[in-house]
């Protein structure tokens, strides 16, 4: 378990924030910025780094509907974080909490079955 645990609550959001929020989110709204203005950017940004977030979780298999708007809103959530901070590492400590949280609910779960 604590195989899986580390890089799930440490190493995957690192490198999925810095990817989607730093690459995609920002290159997104670089793109869209001039012509559409700040917040149609921002709006843009957010969901289009959103909705990737949800694709690539979703490569692996079927996604049920639950698991990818609960995804989409963690998405949301980072990239409005970084939008109005400017900073990624906001996003990247709510991924973490999020996916930690997620590993202790499944550990919880388990021993209690």
């Amino acid at each position: 378990m604590f195989t899986v645990a580390v890089p799930a609550v440490f190493v995957a959001p690192v490198l999925e924030e810095f990817f989607f929020r730093a690459v995609v989110l920002v290159g997104v709204y670089q793109l869209f910025r001039r012509a559409v203005g700040i917040g149609a950017a921002a709006t843009t940004a957010v969901l289009t780094s959103a909705g990737a977030f949800v694709l690539l979780h979703a490569v692996g298999g079927v996604l049920a509907l639950q698991d990818g708007i609960q995804l989409f809103v963690v998405g949301c959530a980072c990239a409005v974080l970084v939008i109005v901070t400017g900073r990624i590492w906001g996003a990247v400590l709510a991924h973490v909490v999020y996916n930690a949280t997620y590993i202790a609910l499944l550990v919880v779960g388990s021993a209690l079955s």
